[in-house]
């Protein structure tokens, strides 16, 4: 398992506390023009993110994210990188895009 799905998977698993999991967790989805969606929720006290990169039409990666909610969506080769913002937010670290 790659070390992001590793994370994620640790990450969900420290939230499990028999009530939490039942409101909240991840959801990873296709888009149909193709592309993914991704989302986190259940968190607090998180960095606030607005961002949109579109290098090419396959090539794009839109993150809206609050304190509670991580939603990104992203091409059809973008989520790796998807993956790769919503674990910067659940550490709360600063975003460094690389373009």
């Amino acid at each position: 398992m790659s070390n992001l799905l590793t994370s994620l998977q640790n990450w969900y698993k420290s939230k499990c506390d028999g009530v939490w999991e039942h409101s909240y967790g991840i959801e990873i989805d296709t888009l149909d023009n193709p592309g993914w969606r991704v989302s986190l929720s259940g968190e607090n006290n998180k960095k606030n993110i607005n961002i949109f990169l579109e290098r090419s039409d396959k090539n794009w990666v839109s993150i809206k994210a609050d304190s509670n909610e991580f939603v990104a969506y992203g091409g059809i080769d973008n989520l790796d990188e998807m993956l790769h913002h919503a674990l910067i937010w659940i550490k709360n670290e600063k975003i460094v895009l690389d373009d």
